[in-house]
């Protein structure tokens, strides 16, 4: 095998890994964290579904679209949850129900299944670029007590 093919394996070797650890440990992990770790199963999943169909020379664009709902949805859930610990409770979970409506209604009549779906795939990633700058503003201008201050790691 050559390098360039070893580099284009590492990502589901990364992501089997970190799922296997996730699913492992499990239990050790805060509400953010599991969220975290539930988004990178779904993520070696549809990596591993996309590899397959590209080995058997098959379009495999419809994973990008399904991945860009559940990272949208997965995002969503886990800033969702850190607003709430932050106490700023503008962030509803019908935003996010109406968001992914959106991604889906994009997928189904706007641009198909079968082409890269840049509308959903780019409002999505600037939705959740806006939730990092809000979420870090948050944290620098405020002190909140949270539960998550020290990782449970198992032995």
């Amino acid at each position: 095998m050559e390098l360039y093919e070893y580099l284009l394996l590492a990502p589901n070797i990364l992501g089997a890994i970190g799922s296997i650890y996730f699913i492992f440990n499990y239990k050790y992990f805060s509400v953010l964290g599991r969220i975290i770790g539930w988004f990178v199963c779904f993520t070696f999943l549809c990596e591993s579904i996309g590899n397959y169909y590209a080995d058997l020379d098959i379009n495999n664009l419809f994973v990008l679209h399904i991945y860009t709902l559940g990272a949208f949805f997965f995002g969503g859930l886990f800033f969702n949850k850190l607003f709430r610990l932050l106490k700023w409770n503008y962030l509803k979970g019908w935003y996010i129900i109406i968001g992914g409506l959106l991604i889906l209604f994009n997928s189904i009549f706007i641009q198909d299944i079968t082409t890269y779906n840049s509308y959903s795939k780019t409002s999505s990633q600037l939705i959740i670029i806006v939730l990092c700058i809000i979420a870090y503003v948050l944290m620098m201008i405020r002190e909140y007590p949270l539960r998550d201050i020290r990782p449970v790691i198992p032995v």
